[in-house]
């Protein structure tokens, strides 16, 4: 499974082609895409005009959305961002949560936001690309 990160969603809305726009075609031809709750609320938020949020919306839900949170995903969040702090690096939460929840589910990340890195040092976290 490949959870593929606001940053992308919101490139591809735009019609940008980049690297990881490009990628999000060729595995979406050879593997299951996925994205989390947090992720479509990220994208979904910031659609305008408003009138455009019903299409989007109906576009992303033909993936496979996923809760991410939960009292044991958000433990172990917390677990990682205190790992990470005590490195000197501060996540932000969501991108915490979004690391998190691809590290214990096992799945790999598409994103073109440089605030992942940290995860994929020290934690495990697979980007594809």
């Amino acid at each position: 499974m490949v959870i593929v990160d606001s940053s992308v969603w919101i490139d591809l809305l735009r019609g940008r082609e980049t690297q990881e726009t490009v990628a999000f075609e060729r595995l979406a031809a050879e593997e299951e895409i996925g994205l989390g709750d947090l992720i479509l609320y990220e994208v979904l938020q910031g659609v305008t005009p408003a009138d455009r949020v019903e299409k989007v919306k109906s576009h992303m839900l033909t993936f496979p959305v996923f809760t991410i949170g939960g009292r044991d995903l958000v433990l172990e969040a917390v677990h990682n961002a205190q790992v990470l702090r005590a490195q000197g690096t501060q996540v932000a939460t969501i991108d915490c949560l979004i690391a998190t929840f691809c590290i214990v589910s096992g799945s790999r990340l598409l994103s073109s936001d440089h605030h992942f890195q940290p995860f994929t040092d020290a934690l495990g976290l697979v980007m594809v690309g």
